[in-house]
């Protein structure tokens, strides 16, 4: 209670959103052929993603139900994911907090890694981001040094400081062609 207060009052300090987390790690997902012909998804080993199209999901799915999105969004059947788990996402979403998880900072250094891998690619990386997890791309993209000339970004429906992060982008010269930008 504060002093001037004339009845109980109730002050929120801190509001945060927690999803239903899926358990699933982080990182490069992959389509892949299981028994009788239907499509699985699995973990990539390499991060190698030259010529590729890779989506970053949103918050709250799990990584299959993230893979469809990734195939729809990109058009792209053989489109690769960035998976990045609810509580990720929820850390570095709007109503996150300042304090990161292990996994938090695990998933952004393995974007991170994915970046640094992949930065001089010649035949170029498209990538996809969706909601929350264009958050994830603005923490990766600070470990960054050096340009990204060979890489284009769109947006979908994204829930960040996007004018900030492009800002950032174009700065390391990435491409935002085309229709880059969604809601």
């Amino acid at each position: 209670q504060e002093g001037e207060d004339k009845a109980p009052i109730i002050y929120f300090m801190s509001i945060r959103q927690v999803s239903r987390d899926t358990q699933e790690t982080a990182g490069l997902y992959e389509t892949g052929k299981s028994s009788f012909n239907s499509r699985s998804v699995e973990k990539m080993r390499s991060t190698e993603v030259d010529g590729r199209k890779i989506y970053i999901n949103g918050s709250n799915q799990t990584v299959k139900l993230a893979m469809n999105s990734a195939r729809y969004s990109t058009n792209d059947n053989n489109a690769l994911l960035f998976y990045c788990p609810a509580r990720t996402t929820d850390e570095l979403g709007a109503l996150g907090n300042k304090t990161k998880s292990r996994a938090t900072i695990e998933t952004v250094n393995e974007l991170t890694n994915v970046l640094k891998k992949n930065q001089k690619a010649s035949r170029g990386v498209s990538w996809y981001l969706e909601g929350e997890g264009v958050n994830v791309l603005a923490e990766a993209i600070k470990q960054v040094a050096g340009d990204l000339s060979n890489h284009e970004f769109r947006f979908i429906n994204p829930i960040a400081n996007t004018a900030r992060l492009i800002e950032s982008l174009a700065n390391k010269k990435a491409k935002f062609e085309g229709e880059f930008f969604k809601y």
